[in-house]
C-alpha cells in the first residue's frame, strides 16, 4: 500500500501537465497499473499522478487500483470539460456538486493548495458537473467527475475537481477542444509550477513572551543554536519579571520588541509577524525549547514537498521534568485534517513552520481570544490548505509549571466554542456547514450543562 499526500487524476494523457514531468511527479497509465508496471513508484513518492482513461469502464479500473494499493486522503481530477456558459469557456472552475440520474455527491469546491484562491476558482457558481449529459441549466459538462467523486464518498476521501473549459458542447466541440489543449496546458503548468516551486528559506522566529524569566534564556538560545540560522524576534508583552535584563545581555544576536503593557499572545505574536522580513514564519512559546536541527529537517522537508504553505514536526511532551507519552488521539497527521482539527487542538505554535504569505490570505491570530487563539487559526488554514508533517521529534514541550495560559481558565472550551462559531459564520460548504452545527450544538449543551451544575448562567447564550 502506497501512503500518499494527494493523488491526482487525469483522464487523458493529452491533458497531463507537462510540468508534472520538470517536478518528477511520477505519471502512470491505466495499461501500466494493469500489468502491474510500477517502476515509476520505486521511489515511494508522495503524490502520483494516474491516467485513468475516458469513460465509466476505465474509470472504474484505475478507482478499483488505486482501492487495493493507494492510500490518501485527498483525490485532485485536472482536465478539460464543456459547459453550456460561454463566460466559463478557457477559464478554470472548481465545482463542487457532481450528479448524475438524480443522485449526487459533493467535492470540495475549492482547490486546497494556492493562497491566491480567487485566480484560480474563477467561478464560484459553478454548482452541477452532468455526466454524459447536454443538459442547458448544468455548469459544466463532464465525462468522469461524477464516478471519482462517488468513489470519494464511499471511501472516505476529500474531492477536488479543477477543470479547464474547452468548449461549450456543440457541434463543434471536438474541435475547440483540440484548439484549447494549449491553453489547458499552460493553466495547468502554472498551476503545478506554483504548487511545486520551493520559495526562499529566510526564517524569521517570534518569541511572545511575559513574565517568564525562569525560562527564556532557554528558548533563546535554543533558535541562536540552530543549524540553519534564523531572524529572532522577542515580544516582550509587557514583562514586569526580570525578562528586560536578560533580553538585553543578548544585544544585536535578537529583535527585541517590547510592549508598554500587557495584550496577550495573540497580540504579541501578530506584532512579531508584521516586523518579521523572512519567507517563512516560526514560533515558539518562551517555555518551550527547541533540538538544533528543527528549522534545517523542516526545510529539507518542504524541498521535498513544497505543496504545503504549512508544516509541524513531533514534539515531546515534558512535565515536571519527566517525559509524558501522550494519548493515541494526539497523534500528529498530515494531509487534509481539518476534521481531526475541530475536536482538539492538533498543532502546537512552537512546532510550526508557515509561509508569511499565508497571513495575507487568512489573517493573523484572533486578539479577542485569549486562549485557544491557535485553535482558531489552525481550523482557519487546515480548511484551506494541507498540514505537512515533518517526522522528527525537534520539540520540548514543558508543562507542569505555573503562568501557563492553559491553567489559568476554567473552561477552555468556551474558547474553541467561540472560534468554531466563527468558522460556521464563515462557511459557505453543506458537508462543512452540517460537521460544525453538530459539534457547536454538542459543546453548546456540555458547556450549559456545566454551568447550570454549578449554579450558574449559561455563558453560551450570546
Amino acid at each position: 500500500m502506497y501512503s500518499l499526500d494527494f493523488l491526482i487524476l487525469v483522464s487523458h494523457s493529452k491533458e497531463v501537465p507537462t510540468a508534472l514531468k520538470t517536478h518528477n511527479i511520477a505519471c502512470l497509465t491505466l495499461s501500466s497499473l494493469l500489468a502491474n508496471d510500477l517502476r515509476k513508484l520505486n521511489n515511494t513518492p508522495k503524490v502520483v499522478c494516474i491516467i485513468t482513461g475516458i469513460g465509466f469502464k476505465n474509470t472504474q479500473l484505475a478507482l478499483n487500483w488505486v482501492k487495493q494499493n493507494i492510500s490518501c486522503k485527498l483525490f485532485i481530477n485536472l482536465g478539460s470539460a464543456g459547459s453550456s456558459n460561454s463566460n466559463y469557456l478557457h477559464k478554470l472552475v472548481c465545482p463542487q456538486q457532481f450528479t448524475f440520474n438524480n443522485t449526487a455527491y459533493l467535492g470540495l469546491g475549492l482547490f486546497p493548495f494556492l493562497l491566491n484562491k480567487t485566480s484560480i476558482l474563477t467561478v464560484s457558481n459553478c454548482k452541477s458537473v452532468q455526466q454524459l449529459s447536454l443538459n442547458s441549466s448544468s455548469a459544466v459538462i463532464d465525462m468522469e467527475s461524477f464516478w471519482q467523486a462517488e468513489f470519494c464518498h464511499q471511501h472516505n476521501i476529500y474531492y477536488c475537481s479543477l477543470k479547464f473549459i474547452t468548449d461549450m458542447n456543440n457541434s463543434s466541440t471536438k474541435s475547440s477542444y483540440l484548439k484549447s489543449l494549449t491553453y489547458l496546458q499552460d493553466k495547468f503548468n502554472n498551476v503545478i509550477c506554483e504548487l511545486f516551486s520551493p520559495i526562499k528559506d529566510s526564517v524569521s522566529v517570534i518569541i511572545p513572551t511575559y513574565n517568564r524569566a525562569k525560562f527564556l534564556t532557554r528558548s533563546i538560545d535554543s533558535v541562536l543554536n540552530q543549524t540553519h540560522q534564523a531572524h529572532c524576534i522577542v515580544v516582550d508583552d509587557g514583562s514586569t519579571d526580570e525578562t528586560h535584563r536578560i533580553l538585553t545581555s543578548y544585544k544585536s544576536k535578537i529583535d527585541v520588541l517590547r510592549l508598554d503593557q500587557n495584550k496577550g499572545v495573540s497580540h504579541a505574536r501578530n506584532i512579531g509577524i508584521l516586523h518579521a522580513n523572512s519567507n517563512w514564519i516560526s514560533f515558539l512559546d518562551s517555555d518551550d525549547q527547541w533540538h538544533s536541527n528543527k528549522l534545517k529537517n523542516q526545510l529539507d522537508f518542504y524541498k521535498h514537498h513544497p505543496y504545503f504553505s504549512i508544516l509541524q514536526s513531533q514534539e515531546n511532551w515534558i512535565r515536571n521534568d519527566e517525559k509524558v507519552n501522550k494519548k493515541k488521539h494526539f497523534n500528529k497527521v498530515s494531509g487534509f485534517i481539518w476534521d481531526i482539527c475541530l475536536n482538539r487542538c492538533m498543532i502546537s505554535p512552537s512546532s510550526v513552520l508557515i509561509k508569511k504569505d499565508v497571513f495575507n490570505s487568512f489573517d493573523l491570530f484572533d486578539e479577542s481570544l485569549p486562549i485557544c487563539e491557535d485553535y482558531d487559526l489552525w481550523l482557519r488554514l487546515s480548511r484551506f490548505l494541507l498540514v505537512g508533517l515533518e517526522d522528527s521529534f525537534s520539540l520540548n514541550k514543558f508543562a507542569g509549571h505555573e503562568n501557563q495560559l492553559s491553567t489559568s481558565f476554567e473552561v477552555m472550551d468556551r474558547f474553541r466554542l467561540i472560534a468554531l462559531k466563527k468558522a460556521l459564520k464563515n462557511e459557505t460548504h453543506p458537508n462543512f456547514i452540517t460537521k460544525l452545527q453538530d459539534l457547536v450544538s454538542l459543546k453548546d449543551q456540555i458547556l450549559t450543562k456545566g454551568k447550570l451544575k454549578r449554579g450558574k448562567n449559561s455563558i453560551l447564550s450570546n
